[in-house]
C-alpha cells in the first residue's frame, strides 16, 4: 500500500486527476492563456506609449523670435 504523503503517490494521483477531469484541465490553462496574453498585451502596450513619449519630449525644441 502506499503511502498518502509521498511524492510518487502524489504525482501519480495528479496525473490520473488530470485524465479524469479533462475538461477542467484544459478551461484552467486556458484562462492561464488567456491572462497571460491579457497582461503581455499590457505591458506591450505601456512600453511602445512610454518610447513614443520619450521621442516627443526629445523632439521638443522652443524657438524665439525677436
Amino acid at each position: 500500500m502506499k503511502r498518502r504523503g509521498s511524492i510518487r503517490y502524489l504525482i501519480s494521483e495528479g496525473f490520473r486527476n488530470l485524465h479524469v477531469n479533462r475538461l477542467m484541465s484544459v478551461a484552467s490553462v486556458a484562462v492561464l492563456v488567456a491572462c497571460l496574453v491579457m497582461i503581455g498585451s499590457a505591458v506591450l502596450l505601456f512600453l511602445n506609449v512610454d518610447v513614443a513619449v520619450e521621442k516627443v519630449g526629445q523632439q521638443n525644441i522652443i524657438m524665439v523670435f525677436v
